[in-house]
């Protein structure tokens, strides 16, 4: 598992554990008792066609890659994880996962009612991480119609037991 799967994987298992954390509840769905399922990485290829502002784009077994993925109540959330802070990101990381849950949306294979996405980034100095997101939704099949929906900013502190 890489560095960036390896970061994703403590913070979910944290929100296993504390049950009152960030992707379960706060910023992704609004609901402190929310039981997301959670699919970690994967990659996967797809063929599609979509916008950029007005351009029309065909891609043929486009590669990418998926960090995680959170699922509840017919709501899929793309998770895009990165250690470090950045001022910009490449918006293709969210948007071709988009396009793969939105393909099996429109032809009914998946029961998918939203599709958002979440970009993820972490900080750690010391005994202190401190995490960044952003939550994203698409309006259109159009990389250009990116939207913020929310975002928030945890500081995590290791403890010692009592």
């Amino acid at each position: 598992m890489g560095k960036k799967q390896d970061v994703l994987a403590k913070i979910f298992r944290h929100c296993q554990q504390r049950g009152d954390f960030v992707f379960d509840n706060d910023l992704v769905y609004d609901d402190i008792e929310a039981d997301a399922k959670q699919y970690m990485p994967r990659r996967t290829k797809i063929t599609e066609q979509y916008t950029i502002d007005s351009r029309e784009i065909n891609v043929t077994n486009l590669q990418m890659e998926i960090d995680a993925v959170l699922e509840l109540d017919n709501a899929v959330t793309i998770v895009e994880g990165k250690n470090g802070f950045h001022d910009d990101f490449a918006v293709y990381q969210l948007f071709h996962p988009y396009l793969y849950f939105d393909h099996f949306r429109r032809r009914g294979t998946l029961d998918i009612k939203t599709i958002q996405c979440c970009y993820l980034q972490r900080r750690k100095r010391k005994d202190v991480s401190t995490l960044r997101l952003h939550l994203y939704r698409f309006y259109e099949r159009d990389l250009s119609s990116i939207e913020l929906v929310r975002k928030r900013e945890y500081v995590l502190e290791r403890r010692d037991p009592l």
